[in-house]
């Protein structure tokens, strides 16, 4: 039976509860994570870590980057940016979380067709997934809720795909490096041709390696920000293996769309908020 998350919960506020998976799949499967309260308004920011979601809504519609999502079950793909959705209303949702490479597990196609975009369950090739979300309706408890889940997942996995061993040794080295190690390294250390992981890595995760190392870099450098609000924003970008500051700031933009010193007073005011 899955366990709840004791991972430091950020999203308290808003009813937010996460649950691990069973050891069965936990090599595909993040986390199980459930949403049930009623809000004013409130805008959170979902950081790429190159895993696929699927998300159950059971309430208010709710937007995606500006966007409304109508669809009821959907399929959040890889990104290579942060996104921001915002909720208002009532909010009741359930999500599954796959790790890096876990989604691929489920579908044919490569995982790169739907990066960066968010598609209706109805246009994938998931099984039964209706009957999934009428059953989860249904149950009372979480416990239950992470049991259907999971009978869902054993019977929705296509049993003739792997995850490849490549993906697997190259994914090691990146985080090991937390995403410094330049592709060619990688290619050298795990014996690979250089396009053959960067083909793999399209097709199983839904993006290049030069983009998960990037997402790596910025997740480190979120990290320090705020653990350190008088942080050096210039000595972050030495550690990060950045050429300049200037470059750092550009890069953090990219993935978070606003610069290092905007994340942080962004980031202040928001804790000062919820004192």
């Amino acid at each position: 039976m899955a366990l709840p998350d004791s991972v430091e919960n950020s999203l308290h506020h808003l009813g937010f509860q996460r649950f691990l998976p069973s050891k069965k799949l936990s090599s595909i499967i993040h986390s199980y994570w459930f949403i049930d309260n009623d809000i004013t308004a409130s805008t959170e920011h979902l950081h790429p870590d190159g895993g696929f979601g699927i998300i159950l809504n059971y309430s208010d519609a709710f937007e995606l980057d500006g966007n409304l999502i109508n669809d009821t079950c959907f399929l959040d793909g890889t990104n290579t940016t942060t996104r921001r959705v915002r909720f208002k209303g009532t909010l009741k949702a359930i999500g599954i979380r796959f790790k890096p490479a876990g989604a691929s597990l489920f579908f044919s196609s490569p995982l790169s067709e739907i990066k960066n975009q968010s598609i209706s369950l109805a246009d994938t090739t998931f099984i039964q997934y209706s009957d999934l979300y009428s059953k989860l309706e249904k149950s009372t408890t979480l416990y239950e809720k992470v049991f259907i889940i999971e009978e869902w997942l054993s019977r929705a996995v296509q049993t003739d795909r792997k995850s490849s061993h490549v993906i697997n040794q190259s994914l090691t080295l990146i985080r090991k490096h937390n995403g410094l190690l330049p592709i060619q390294s990688v290619a050298e250390l795990t014996g690979y041709h250089q396009r053959k992981i960067e083909r793999l890595f399209n097709l199983q995760i839904g993006m290049t390696p030069k983009e998960y190392s990037q997402n790596l870099r910025i997740e480190q450098a979120r990290k320090k920000i705020k653990s350190v609000t008088d942080c050096s924003f210039a000595m972050i970008a030495e550690e990060l293996g950045y050429f300049d500051q200037a470059h750092f700031n550009k890069q953090f933009k990219k993935v978070e769309g606003m610069t290092p010193r905007e994340y942080l007073l962004k980031f202040i005011s928001r804790k000062q908020e919820r004192c």
